[in-house]
């Protein structure tokens, strides 16, 4: 199995790849792709995650990590005792246009799912609320055993599927 810090740049190289091979206008049915922005890669150990980030959203993500939090606050955790949201085991699932309050998704190994503008609010320990956007996310849970070839396969299902849904979902098609 590939280390975490590896994986992180396989999944980033990789979805770079297969989204700059796409025509504009398939590109542009995806439409969190409107915004000017660019790919990054994190997450916790256990979970690999690439994001669409724009300027803004690597302003806010670079100034909490700064105070000394995650890029994305509350959004990710394989802790099995850590209150959240929704617990993920399945593989291909999407999720649109959410708005989550605390902890959002627990991710466990074999999960694999696609957040597509979501909205988390996290309260901070003082009691501040932090609020973001993810315009969209690609998120793996990582098996034990897994090979990165098998990861990639993974990886590329879920953004051949987030591809389909796009299509479905443009009035254009």
């Amino acid at each position: 199995m590939a280390n975490h810090n590896k994986l992180l740049q396989i999944a980033l190289e990789r979805t770079k790849e297969r989204f700059h091979s796409l025509s504009p206008e398939l590109r542009d049915s995806l439409h969190p792709l409107r915004r000017p922005g660019k790919w990054h890669s994190w997450g916790p150990l256990g979970i690999i995650g690439v994001f669409y980030r724009t300027k803004d959203g690597k302003r806010l993500s670079e100034r909490f990590e700064k105070k000394g939090f995650e890029p994305y606050p509350g959004l990710l955790t394989t802790a099995p005792k850590i209150p959240v949201a929704i617990n993920i085991s399945g593989t291909l699932g999407f999720f649109a246009s959410n708005r989550i309050e605390g902890r959002a998704f627990r991710v466990q190994p074999t999960a694999s799912f696609i957040l597509w503008q979501h909205a988390q609010v996290f309260r901070e320990k003082l009691g501040k609320h932090i609020v973001y956007s993810v315009p969209l996310a690609f998120i793996l849970g990582v098996k034990t055993d897994e090979a990165e070839i098998e990861f990639q396969e993974r990886l590329d299902q879920l953004i051949d599927h987030s591809l389909q849904i796009s299509r479905d979902l443009d009035p254009r098609t």
